[in-house]
């Protein structure tokens, strides 16, 4: 016992005990360490794991599309929410289920039934495959999906199957109102009495009715792609382009212009032209849509009309209303004191010849006398009847005094062919007076007829 007690005394054994002490503090202090950084990796993964899982499931909740993931067996690992709700299942039922004993009637594009393997397997082409479920406005009610299948191979778990299920039900709805709205406004376009046209921001026609075609003497067929100015008459190309550059700019939402256009065979036709500018919902242009009606006839019943106001109904010369306008005009002109001048031509017998004769015999006289007095004047002057058998010519030319003598000298030649009335000739015959404007005229005065 006493030896046992000196061992214990010596300084080498005590040393080492000291030692032995030391390396257990240091080994327990390490464990110690180890183990609290091991939780504290722990910890932290567990905090990732939350964090990717928050936003995973944040993900799936917000997503368009439904979203089914299984494993390579085919069991439903997870279903979101929006899946189950678009395949009219339980999304928490569904794990562990089989994709083949999901409760879900599914028709193809062509309304044949399809297994839910099938309606779940994946496409040749990759892309997604059409199936139809039932809705929720009874039988005749439709839902049609995207279900688009593809295998992750690199997955956590290795490799799964992802599904995606969009429900396209509204867009295939409104492309079918789209599809119909565009199928009216053909027909409407194609039956329309006016022409009609699309033609985009190039000015080139994409499309016309029968009735544009028509119009401009031309097909439909061969009408399509050609540029819209071509068909335009040149004198009028500008004040199209204006008015189109208005339109684009957006300072005007459509415009109107009467114009004229160059029919296939070379007539040329007047016709009001509608332009409206279709515009995205950005406001940029997309193209024009175009309405062309013919005023050709309506044009000409008002110039006709314009014709018969200004211009005597029997020989078509101007009447006493052009010939004060075109004096008017004449005589405001520069140097018109050496420019302007007047014959006045008054038939000789006249009431004779229509007394004798008879009206009839009278009108043909004179219209006679009306071409005389063309002929005579040519392109140097305009012609009038102002009264029964009253003449007025209003010239204008460089040197007008000797041009009024020899205007005056062809109407004596013209009248001394003789006129035939009925077996009878006629000889015409008529006064005529010259006269040249004046300083009183020029500065002010008022032509007299």
């Amino acid at each position: 016992m006493g030896g046992l007690v000196d061992l214990f005394a010596q300084p080498a054994f005590v040393a080492g005990v000291g030692a032995l002490l030391v390396l257990l503090a240091l080994c327990a202090f390490y464990f110690f360490w180890r183990s609290a950084r091991i939780r504290a990796q722990r910890d932290e993964a567990l905090a990732q794991e939350r964090d990717l899982r928050r936003q995973f499931e944040a993900v799936m909740t917000s997503a368009r599309d439904g979203v089914i993931i299984a494993k390579p067996s085919g069991e439903v690992a997870m279903m979101s929410d929006l899946a189950g709700t678009i395949l009219g299942v339980s999304a928490t039922g569904a794990y562990g289920v089989s994709l083949s004993r999901l409760p879900v009637r599914a028709v193809d594009a062509h309304l044949r039934p399809l297994l839910p393997a099938e309606a779940f397997a994946s496409t040749e082409d990759g892309r997604p495959r059409v199936i139809g479920v039932p809705g929720r406005r009874g039988a005749e009610d439709i839902r049609w999906l995207h279900v688009r299948t593809r295998v992750v191979e690199d997955g956590p778990d290795g490799a799964m199957i992802v599904i995606t299920v969009m429900d396209t039900t509204g867009l295939r709805e409104a492309a079918e109102a789209l599809s119909r709205s565009d199928a009216r406004f053909r027909r409407a376009m194609e039956n329309a009495p006016t022409g009609m046209a699309l033609v985009d921001l190039e000015w080139r026609l994409t499309e016309v009715n029968r009735a544009f075609a028509q119009m401009m003497g031309s097909t439909v067929a061969a009408l399509r792609g050609t540029p819209f100015s071509s068909l335009s008459h040149p004198q009028d190309l500008q004040a199209e382009r204006d008015q189109l550059q208005r339109l684009y700019d957006g300072h005007q939402n459509h415009f109107s212009l009467e114009k004229r256009y160059v029919r296939g065979d070379g007539n040329v036709v007047w016709a009001v032209l509608d332009v409206g500018l279709v515009r995205f919902a950005g406001g940029a242009p997309d193209h024009y849509v175009v309405q062309l009606r013919d005023t050709t006839d309506d044009r000409m019943h008002s110039e006709l009309l314009a014709h018969r106001a200004m211009h005597d109904p029997l020989t078509g010369l101007a009447n006493r209303n052009l010939l004060h306008e075109v004096l008017t005009t004449l005589v405001a002109k520069p140097d018109a004191e050496s420019r302007v001048g007047v014959i006045a031509v008054d038939l000789d017998g006249f009431k004779g010849l229509n007394d004798r004769f008879g009206h009839a015999t009278g009108d043909s006289a004179l219209v006679h006398v009306a071409g005389i007095l063309r002929s005579a004047t040519g392109s140097r002057g305009t012609v009038a009847r102002i009264g029964g058998d009253e003449f007025v010519i209003a010239v204008e030319d460089p040197d007008c005094s000797k041009a009024l003598f020899d205007i005056a000298a062809a109407i004596h030649d013209g009248l001394r062919r003789p006129l035939a009335v009925k077996r009878h000739q006629v000889q015409l015959g008529a006064s005529l007076g010259i006269a040249m404007a004046d300083d009183e005229t020029v500065t002010g005065g008022e032509p007299r007829c």
